[in-house]
């Protein structure tokens, strides 16, 4: 997985009060990096006055979630429920609010995610590996058709556990986790007991103003014989 400036941004959550003494021009030079796939304008990097919540620009409605069950090569399982994918213009991610150029956005989306297991923490690396900031098993998918009307062709037949007709859009960068209600930032790792839930927000971008995120599903990849929709 190629790491990208964005990516190593969200891997210095819990840490925000070091990136204060840095000037704002190292900062926008650092974490201003964009989409793997798409050549747009960088976005810029600006520390939030007060408020945390995104600025919508887009809002995709669909039926209410399902609940669907995953599990890991390590035996952990849980249950994931993901919010409709939503297009917007600012993200909140690392104590800073992320600004998307002209005619492009960012993509976002809420998991609910609950610990399955009857007696074991569950740790969320597959969905928050504080190692990368990213959700390294949870990918932003279209198919074949939308990749080629919005340029994104290149990311089909990549990856050898999609068919070709579906496309990770998220592939090189991968998802960069906003936040997650679970981590506390005390521990090397985000544990999940037994029974208890955790919603962890999600972001990529920018990408162009064209892609509509209706067309866009969540698949979860680690640990099944074929990658998992997640989408309601």
């Amino acid at each position: 997985m190629t790491f990208t400036a964005r990516a190593w941004c969200a891997a210095c959550r819990g840490i925000a009060t070091v990136a204060v003494l840095v000037p704002v021009s190292l900062l926008v030079a650092a974490c201003g990096g964009g989409s793997g796939s798409s050549a747009g304008s960088v976005p810029s990097a600006t520390r939030p006055p007060s408020a945390t919540s995104t600025a919508s620009s887009s809002t995709t409605s669909s039926p209410a979630a399902r609940s669907v069950a995953v599990s890991d090569p390590s035996g952990s399982s849980f249950l994931v429920k993901v919010s409709p994918v939503s297009s917007v213009l600012y993200v909140d991610a690392n104590s800073f609010l992320w600004s998307s150029a002209p005619g492009q956005d960012f993509l976002t989306a809420t998991l609910t995610v609950t610990n399955t297991s009857n007696a074991n923490v569950e740790d969320l690396s597959d969905f928050d590996d504080l190692t990368s900031g990213l959700s390294r098993d949870v990918d932003f998918v279209v198919s074949a058709t939308d990749a080629a009307t919005i340029g994104y062709s290149s990311d089909c037949g990549v990856d050898a556990r999609y068919p070709p007709s579906l496309c990770p859009v998220s592939l090189g960068q991968g998802l960069t986790v906003d936040s997650d209600s679970a981590d506390h930032d005390d521990h090397s790792t985000v544990p999940l007991s037994p029974g208890a839930s955790a919603q962890i927000v999600l972001s990529y971008g920018p990408v162009p103003g064209t892609f509509k995120p209706s067309s866009v599903a969540l698949y979860f990849d680690n640990g099944q014989s074929a990658p998992v929709d997640l989408t309601p």
